[in-house]
């Protein structure tokens, strides 16, 4: 993003951050969970020095966000607003189901402001947003736990059209840009037990070129007892075929 008063880059970290208030007793971890919150900081620098938000840029309850608030993707609109994309809870049985939710700003630092639609239902199991805008389309590119965005469990996207002051968010078909198989140039395979964490790299021109993501061949917890893991993750980056469809 740009320095309004240099006009040169600036750069921005949204994080998340937690407490242990004790709210739930003998709970430590719903105490850690359910006080997640999403701050940032800014620099002129990668190097630094960098200015930190001494609050929240959104805290729940906030729209149809109830709960804590984890996962952040932000992007500039072509309106000059800026949008986060972000996982939350409703106010579903137990402690809720996951929900993703966008939240608009009129400064990068904030504060944004959860709108009321989701970005799909919440029967859907994913995380991890990349999102980005290309003219008046908007892209959110996640994970897909059990393929119930695209049918095939791994990397989806959904898709969503600036319309007055609001977006209207879709799963459009074909929406799987990887599942969770490796494919070799020798025409072998890898399947693998995660693919997460996805990050579209862009050209120049804003298209797509490589979606880099965390995968695992077995999972880097089970059977563990404490010990390093034999099957520890690693980064992929994958060339992505160019396209002219939306």
């Amino acid at each position: 993003m740009t320095n309004p008063e240099t006009g040169k880059p600036r750069y921005y970290l949204y994080y998340i951050g937690t407490r242990d208030d004790n709210s739930f007793e003998n709970n430590d971890w719903w105490d850690h969970i359910i006080n997640q919150r999403i701050g940032v900081a800014w620099s002129d620098c990668l190097e630094g020095p960098w200015v930190r938000h001494d609050k929240p840029v959104i805290t729940p309850p906030n729209g149809p966000l109830r709960h804590y608030l984890v996962n952040p993707a932000v992007c500039e609109l072509p309106d000059g607003r800026f949008l986060m994309v972000l996982k939350g809870r409703d106010d579903g049985k137990g402690h809720g189901r996951m929900i993703h939710g966008w939240a608009l700003a009129n400064r990068p630092e904030g504060p944004f402001v959860a709108q009321d639609s989701l970005l799909f239902p919440a029967t859907v199991s994913a995380e991890d947003p990349c999102v980005w805008a290309d003219g008046n389309w908007i892209f959110a590119v996640v994970k897909d736990w059990h393929g119930n965005l695209s049918g095939t469990p791994g990397i989806s996207y959904v898709r969503g059209q600036l319309d007055g002051d609001t977006i209207r968010w879709e799963i459009p078909d074909n929406n799987s840009i990887s599942p969770r198989i490796l494919f070799w140039k020798d025409g072998k395979q890898t399947r693998l037990h995660s693919l997460e964490r996805p990050f579209v790299l862009r050209n120049a021109a804003g298209r797509p070129t490589h979606l880099f993501a965390a995968a695992s061949v077995e999972t880097p917890f089970a059977n563990a007892h404490g010990k390093a893991s034999p099957h520890l993750p690693f980064n992929v980056c994958l060339p992505l075929k160019a396209t002219d469809k939306k």
